[in-house]
């Protein structure tokens, strides 16, 4: 009888499960149906970064226009409204289109998600002792034991590395410019030396590890990934092609970190930005992000402006720093964030941002010969 009771049990339960088979199978036909009518309506699908937004309502002329996607789906979508990649990335592509061919792909059902080709520019950046890096190399930090960076790869993603510093002497294992395909990764601005410094400047005066000499990770090397030029100046496009790069070849370098001290304008959800979905990309391999919050925290008649966090900082996978003045003393009590820097939330997910501050004002550095950015 109880064997009886539980195949009557079972069966009931198939047939529910057959009814709600064939209801999500309607389900999909019906939403199927209505993708279709809405390519067919001329509907609004994909979601669009502001710049694109404002260039499909008044704008002329051709705009650069990121695609992210498989190379499958690109070439699909190329084909279907006869363009030509202008470049190829490894998460998408750029096509130069015209407001008419925008406004096409922004009806097609398989983009999701449309952006421009951002401009993004270089942040301009106490001690060691505010920022706990002696204590570390001490061994103070229990869990931690004596650590100085050595063996940590530490991607830089700005405006090169000048090759001749002799603090940076042995540092850098590696150069990309992603401006030049014949570059050497120069420094032409002097940002990325200043930056590189901070992060791994060995003193050669003193012995390494002295204070203000040394960087936060002296034995650490870097990764120089230029995307800036020389006015500090680049495209989301170059930077998302280092972070890839980045993450190709993270065990070639035993990279565990890319920093991130640039920013473009918040256009779109952190969802749909390109720069924001390299990073994520990043930070799912294992490698921690690094990025500045940006300088934008107030206007030039001192009042302050909130939603400013620029992109990729506005990612919840990069972990978005932002600058703090010490007033010149070791005293932690006298700290205040600085005025200019990029407050929170998020202009468009309203996220908490950013998640930490660090020193950020007077900072003593590497400099390229000629160039000096504090």
């Amino acid at each position: 009888m109880e064997n009886l009771t539980s195949v009557s049990r079972s069966w009931r339960a198939l047939r529910s499960v057959r009814v709600i088979w064939h209801l999500s199978t309607v389900v999909v036909a019906v939403a199927s149906l209505a993708m279709a009518a809405d390519a067919a309506a001329g509907r609004r699908h994909a979601r669009l970064s502001s710049d694109l937004q404002a260039h499909l309502s008044s704008g002329s002329g051709a705009v650069d226009v990121i695609i992210s996607g498989s190379r499958e789906k690109i070439a699909r979508i190329a084909q279907r409204h006869g363009l030509s990649a202008a470049r190829t990335l490894e998460s998408g592509a750029i096509f130069r289109v015209s407001r008419q061919a925008l406004d096409r792909l922004s009806q097609d059902v398989e983009v999701d998600a449309l952006s421009g080709n951002a401009r993004v520019h270089s942040h301009g950046v106490l001690t060691t002792d505010v920022t706990g890096a002696d204590a570390a190399w001490a061994g103070e930090i229990r869990s931690l034991g004596p650590v100085n960076g050595r063996g940590i790869g530490v991607a830089v993603i700005d405006s090169g590395i000048a090759g001749d510093h002799p603090a940076l002497a042995n540092r850098v294992i590696a150069n990309v410019d992603f401006t030049d395909p014949q570059g050497r990764g120069y420094d032409e601005y002097g940002h990325g030396t200043h930056v590189a410094g901070i992060i791994a400047a060995r003193s050669y005066r003193t012995p390494p590890v002295a204070g203000a000499d040394s960087g936060m990770a002296p034995a650490a090397h870097l990764i120089n990934l230029k995307v800036l030029d020389s006015h500090g100046d680049g495209y989301a496009a170059d930077v998302i092609e280092a972070i890839d790069f980045a993450v190709r070849y993270r065990r070639e370098f035993n990279i565990r970190v890319i920093n991130l001290s640039l920013g473009a304008a918040p256009t779109q959800s952190y969802k749909d930005d390109p720069i924001c979905l390299a990073v994520e990309r990043a930070a799912k391999a294992g490698i921690v992000v690094v990025a500045s919050a940006g300088n934008f925290g107030q206007t030039p008649d001192g009042k302050l402006v909130y939603g400013s966090i620029t992109s990729p900082g506005i990612s919840p996978f990069a972990i978005t720093v932002g600058a703090l003045r010490t007033n010149g003393t070791l005293d932690r009590s006298d700290d205040e964030v600085a005025p200019w820097s990029s407050k929170g939330p998020t202009l468009v997910d309203h996220l908490v941002k950013p998640d930490l501050v660090a020193p950020g004002s007077k900072i003593v550095s590497t400099a390229e010969i000629g160039r000096a950015h504090v």
